[in-house]
């Protein structure tokens, strides 16, 4: 498992936030005393929110800041003999994560000045390998000099003293691993008697526990529980997550050989606390093994007795020869994980291979595939190309349709102006026509009465006698005008006597305007038939036009053809009559 991977969530419930802001505004009045019901909130979880404030009052590196401030960036000005040592390890430090994975990042960054500041302050320490996991823990949840602050407590308090473990001979590292020993045979006899079997030492699969406090290998939810416990209630608190770790996995560490406790510590450990779940768990496990702080002091004295009276039994040959010995074992031991590292990588590079050919396969596929889709595509293109060029043509075509449509909408509209106009033209020329035939016929009118009043003159001198011979000459004019106005006259003055027995005078004004009324009735007749050609001429282009204005061509065509036929047939026959009735008076004007 990679280090540094895990997600962390910052959500908390409103009553864990509630109950810690109590204690929060409690502690704040005085740092120097912890709240009461503190290791019960410690124990569940610290909000990932307040981590960075609570794990400083916890460790107690909240005083004194700007001193410390100005000393961290003092000795960031210093060079370190551990700066290469630290540049190695600044790429193996939290990969997973997102704040350290960059090469030269914001985070890689922080964590180089820290270590460098930290290697340069405490030159006898220096850098270990190790420390940048715990420094990056920190860097995760607070700024570089509040992290710096923190990590000068947890090397020198009285509580953690990891100072001490880190120093060049691991003296009080192997201390930890007898402590550490002596736990596992009290609590978990049976896994102890197995790892004493098969050789299994403490310093095998615990060096990295402890020099790290579990932030190597395990999920960042996992080693940030662990951290709050450890801040609490200090180194001790190591121990019992060690035996807890143990006693959860202690039925599969008794089924497995040297090689597979080896490989269970180092791949399938970790994977198991993946789940939150089972970290929470574990911590609750930790929480409740009782570590006796007397029996660890004990076992400390026991294992600085041991190693005295080895030092002063023994010579100096048979020291080095037993230093030797053990070095020897180490080696092997070492030689043998070697071993079992190079194992393991070969098979990952046989399943890399493999995953790398069913890669490739893959690659294959899709290039096939992508291969497809671009014929697909192109194909799709082409058909679109197509496509737009026929909505081009159909775009042209209903262009010209609509041009012609609006030219055709523009002669049926010249064509109803024509319409309107001969409308209007025949509509005057009849006004016209019956305003003179009404004249006429006034003319007519007076015309008859004076002949009436020269006849009744003509007969009132003659004798009695006489009369009956003037009435029977005497008969109405015949040729008066034949217009709608004087139809029904003329039916009733046919008894006039006819122009013959009337005075020269008078017949030839009554034949004068006779003919003036036949010439005027012959124009309107012409007039009429124009009009009647140009509708045949209309109904003709109409034809040619829309189905749409065809009706309304139609309707109007219709009316006038209406209009002027019934007018048309009655004026025709009756001009031809007045025609005729002209011409013979003109006649028998030319005989007499």
């Amino acid at each position: 498992m990679v280090s540094g991977f895990g997600h962390v969530s910052k959500e908390c419930d409103e009553e864990v936030l509630g109950n810690w802001s109590d204690i929060l505004s409690k502690w704040r009045k005085n740092y120097a005393e912890r709240p009461r019901g503190l290791q019960s909130l410690v124990r569940k979880g610290v909000p990932e929110a307040l981590r960075g404030e609570v794990w400083q009052l916890l460790a107690g590196s909240h005083g004194g800041e700007n001193e410390m401030i100005n000393t961290y960036r003092l000795l960031l000005t210093k060079e370190s003999a551990s700066e290469r040592v630290i540049l190695n390890d600044l790429n193996r430090t939290f990969p997973a994560h997102e704040y350290f994975k960059d090469a030269g990042g914001v985070g890689q960054e922080a964590l180089y000045k820290l270590s460098r500041a930290y290697s340069v302050r405490d030159e006898e320490v220096g850098y270990c390998q190790g420390l940048s996991f715990v420094i990056a823990t920190l860097l995760i949840h607070m700024p570089e000099e509040q992290a710096f602050m923190l990590l000068c407590q947890l090397m020198e308090d009285q509580r953690y003293l990891l100072r001490e473990m880190y120093k060049a001979n691991f003296e009080n590292l192997q201390v930890r691993f007898h402590q550490l020993t002596c736990l596992i045979q009290d609590n978990l006899p049976d896994l102890y008697a197995h790892f004493d079997d098969l050789k299994v030492e403490c310093h095998m699969y615990a060096s990295q526990w402890l020099l790290t406090l579990f932030t190597a290998k395990f999920p960042l939810y996992l080693v940030f529980r662990i951290m709050d416990i450890f801040l609490y209630e200090g180194f001790n608190a190591l121990f019992g997550v060690a035996l807890a770790l143990l006693k959860g996995c202690q039925k599969d560490l008794l089924s497995l050989d040297f090689e597979g406790v080896m490989r269970f510590f180092r791949v399938n450990l970790p994977k198991k606390y993946r789940s939150e779940d089972h970290a929470d768990e574990l911590i609750q496990t930790a929480c409740s093994m009782k570590i006796n702080v007397k029996k660890l002091k004990r076992y400390e004295k026991e294992y600085l007795t041991r190693r005295a009276e080895e030092e002063q039994s023994e010579f100096p040959l048979q020291r080095l020869e037993s230093d030797n010995k053990r070095l020897t074992e180490i080696c092997m031991r070492s030689e043998l994980e070697n071993e079992m590292l190079a194992l393991e990588l070969v098979n990952d590079r046989v399943k890399l291979k493999s995953n790398l050919d069913e890669a490739e396969d893959h690659v294959e596929t899709l290039t096939r595939e992508l291969q497809a889709t671009r014929t697909i595509v192109r194909d799709s293109e082409q058909h679109a190309i197509r496509l737009n060029e026929e909505l081009e043509n159909i775009r042209d075509a209903f262009r010209r349709t609509c041009d012609e449509l609006q030219q055709t909408q523009k002669i049926v509209s010249d064509y109803k102006q024509v319409i309107t106009f001969f409308e209007l033209k025949t509509f005057v020329t009849r006004a016209i026509s019956l305003q003179i035939c009404s004249q006429l016929n006034n003319q007519l009118d007076k015309q008859k009465e004076k002949y009436q009043a020269k006849i009744e003159a003509c007969q009132s001198r003659c004798c009695e006698s006489c009369k009956p011979i003037i009435n029977s000459i005497v008969s109405p004019p015949s040729s008066l005008a034949s217009t709608p106005e004087r139809e029904i006259v003329n039916n009733d003055e046919d008894d006039l006597p006819p122009i013959s027995s009337i005075s020269p005078s008078v017949a030839d004004r009554l034949r004068q305007v006779e003919i003036e009324l036949a010439e005027k009735k012959l124009a309107l007749t012409q007039a009429l038939c124009e009009n009647q050609e140009l509708v045949h001429q209309l109904r003709h282009s109409s034809s040619m036009a829309s189905d749409s204005d065809t009706n309304s061509v139609n309707s109007i065509r219709a009316l006038n053809n209406n209009n002027n036929n019934s007018s048309t047939v009655s004026w025709l026959s009756k001009t031809v009559n007045t025609i005729k009735e002209a011409a013979s008076s003109t006649n028998r004007a030319k005989v007499n």
